[in-house]
């Protein structure tokens, strides 16, 4: 007798730096068969194989940014009290997003630069809106070549 065992859906988060790496993972997991959703096809001098970004979720990631008073090219130092912020304002298009785009799909991947500073606020929207597991993969390069990979882009 074969039991079948229903299993949750798999989110992955791919978390890093701008200039980092995070687009050619993104790239491998594609391959892999994970599904990505939106606009992720941008592809621009600087990144001519695309960026692997849902706009939607860059988009609404700069808006939580603004909110806080900040920028991804200013970003906050140091640790923000996510029990005292309250960013309800933005769950219901970040549920709009999550469950037009990716509701469907068995394994999903997100990737952002700015979801390294709002970790908290997708953990949390996931988790409220999606049945899935969620697994990430951080991306960690050497400071001083993203920052000459920055540079030499400019």
């Amino acid at each position: 007798m074969m039991v079948h065992v229903e299993t949750k859906n798999k989110a992955v988060l791919v978390l890093g730096m701008h200039r980092s790496g995070t687009s050619a993972i993104t790239s491998g997991l594609v391959n892999l068969g994970v599904k990505l959703g939106g606009s992720d096809s941008h592809v621009a001098e600087e990144n001519p194989k695309g960026y692997y970004e849902d706009w939607n979720i860059v988009a609404l990631n700069e808006k939580i940014l603004e909110y806080l008073g900040y920028a991804w090219s200013n970003p906050f130092i140091g640790k923000l009290d996510w029990n005292k912020i309250n960013l309800d304002c933005f769950l219901p298009e970040a549920k709009e997003i999550l469950e037009s785009t990716y509701g469907d799909k068995e394994v999903w991947a997100v990737k952002d630069p700015r979801m390294c500073l709002l970790l908290p606020f997708w953990q949390s929207a996931i988790k409220m809106y999606l049945d899935c597991e969620i697994f990430y993969v951080h991306m960690v390069r050497n400071p001083l070549e993203v920052a000459n990979s920055l540079y030499a882009r400019r």
